[in-house]
């Protein structure tokens, strides 16, 4: 008879630290199990419900009202603090003078997830740091405070347990490394994931599909749970197809200045990802891609150059033009020298002549206890010979004065594969999760003058301009489960000299980088 008042007393005693949870999750079935075991009488029964009921409501949580359509939200954010370091030496080698800059950085991204009824879900992210592909804050004079933006806004469908459907300003979806993408850029428009081979399983699989987007580490394949095959007469393999459609830019279509100033500004990619599993711990991954872009401007109104929102835009761009399109460059006399200044200025048709062959890939392996990942990356611009010529303008012969003072005409550096190529090839090793857990990564890569798009890849190594090749490498490790440190280098030199220092998106000699980060998240 003395043990059911102890029981009693524990249940009541753990009320108050319960309560919460079992008001969302509904306390019934728990009331009724303990009238079912003859703990509780009926009416002791129902009181306790009035008094949960009236308890929560009085709390806190109480006061949070969630809407009737949200079925699950998911808050949560991390944080950065960081020092950079990085020197740069000009193209011209006239110029021996090297920049040096030291500054203090920080990031900070508050997101909420969301499920609705009937399949929906959908996403808000708030960033400081207004670029595309940067959401750092330097520290400014007096401690001035930074803005908050919203960098992502979107909402998805799950069309079925195959099919997914996302619209908005949203997460990459593609599998991907920072050689074409940088990892802060979020996407505006429509793209759409299956999943084959459970569009094809005779026997489907549980769970919920995914909301789109890659992991962590950037590599896991969308539409597809961490769940394993289950249901799925294809084994270890997976396969799926990823395509999005995106504006880019919307453009003036009454401008007069330039044709492709006209035109609103297209991203269209598809991707198809395959990868097979051997164990846990041992995989292959493939994921060959194409994307294009059809001819606009980014950033023109038809009459002024308005700067895209990244760190090293493309837009503002200069270099040599030819206006009367004769193939030479346009140019003036020096009035007192009399030599010939060859005239620059901004690039328009930023998008045109890009179609670009894309294929990154990975194979993961167990190195003794260790985890390990071998990664790499390629792109090839198929219309590379195109935009270096047309677009960039160095296809132009450049007028200069003879000794007899005649105008001579010189050919410039020619066109090379090497510029429409970039790739780039890593190792990964780790070891767990967490606190405690560490990863060490060196990856090396080259990036041909037109080979990727200048306003998408990695605003961080060479500062995200063309022409560069050289190594990224750096080590992480978790102070605790929510706090880690990392240690990033970047040591980056052109791939050729003969470029014009006046080309801001190909002007540096070499940029070598250091970053020190104390992430947290919450």
């Amino acid at each position: 008879m003395i043990r059911i008042p102890r029981l009693l007393l524990a249940v009541a005693a753990s009320l108050p630290f319960i309560h919460h949870s079992l008001e969302a999750q509904d306390s019934g079935p728990l009331i009724d199990k303990l009238v079912q075991k003859g703990i509780l009488s009926d009416q002791e029964a129902e009181d306790l419900r009035v008094d949960l009921v009236k308890d929560f409501q009085n709390s806190s949580a109480g006061k949070i009202n969630i809407s009737s359509p949200v079925t699950e939200l998911k808050l949560y954010g991390d944080g950065r603090l960081r020092y950079q370091y990085d020197d740069q030496q000009p193209q011209n080698a006239s110029a021996a003078n090297v920049t040096q800059r030291s500054r203090f950085r920080y990031r900070l991204r508050l997101n909420a997830d969301f499920r609705l009824t009937n399949n929906f879900f959908g996403g808000v992210q708030l960033e400081t740091g207004q670029a595309s592909d940067s959401a750092n804050e330097t520290v400014q004079p007096a401690y001035t405070d930074s803005a908050i933006f919203i960098s992502r806004v979107f909402l998805g469908a799950n069309i079925s347990d195959w099919g997914t459907l996302v619209l908005g300003k949203q997460k990459n979806p593609f599998y991907t490394t920072d050689l074409i993408w940088d990892a802060d850029i979020s996407p505006y428009g429509v793209t759409e994931s299956i999943a084959f081979d459970k569009l094809f399983s005779s026997g489907g699989t549980s769970g919920e599909v995914a909301s789109g987007g890659y992991s962590k580490d950037g590599k896991t394949p969308v539409a597809y749970t961490s769940g394993g095959t289950e249901g799925s007469n294809w084994g270890g393999f997976k396969l799926s197809l990823v395509a999005g459609q995106f504006v880019y830019d919307t453009n003036n279509s009454e401008a007069a200045f330039d044709g492709d100033a006209k035109n609103d500004a297209f991203h269209f990619v598809t991707q198809l990802v395959a990868s097979y599993e051997f164990n846990s711990k041992t995989s292959v991954t493939f994921a060959p891609g194409f994307m294009i872009y059809n001819a606009a401007d980014v950033g023109g109104d038809g009459v002024n150059i308005i700067a895209a929102n990244n760190e090293t835009p493309f837009t503002g761009a200069t270099g040599r033009v030819d206006r009367d399109n004769d193939g030479i460059a346009d140019f003036t006399v020096d009035p007192v020298t009399g030599s010939l200044i060859v005239l620059t200025g901004d690039v328009s048709g930023e998008t045109r002549e890009l179609a670009i062959i894309t294929a990154p890939g990975e194979i993961k392996f167990p190195i003794g206890s260790l985890n390990g990942r071998f990664y790499w990356d390629f792109a090839y611009n198929t219309s590379g010979r195109e935009r270096y010529e047309d677009v960039y303008g160095f296809g132009m012969l450049l007028p200069s004065v003879g000794a007899a003072d005649e105008l001579v005409l010189t050919a410039q550096r020619s066109y090379t594969d090497q510029d429409a190529l970039a790739w780039l090839t890593g190792l990964e090793i780790g070891a767990g999760k967490g606190q405690g857990a560490w990863t060490l990564f060196a990856n090396y890569r080259e990036t041909g003058l037109a080979a990727v798009d200048p306003n998408l890849n990695d605003s961080d190594f060479a500062l995200g301009r063309l022409n560069s090749r050289g190594f990224k490498f750096g080590a992480t490790y978790g102070i605790s489960d929510a706090v880690s440190v990392a240690l990033t280098g970047f040591v980056t030199y052109n791939l050729d000299d003969r470029l014009s220092d006046q080309f801001s998106l190909a002007n540096r000699n070499a940029v070598n980088t250091v970053q020190f980060d104390v992430n947290f998240k919450f």
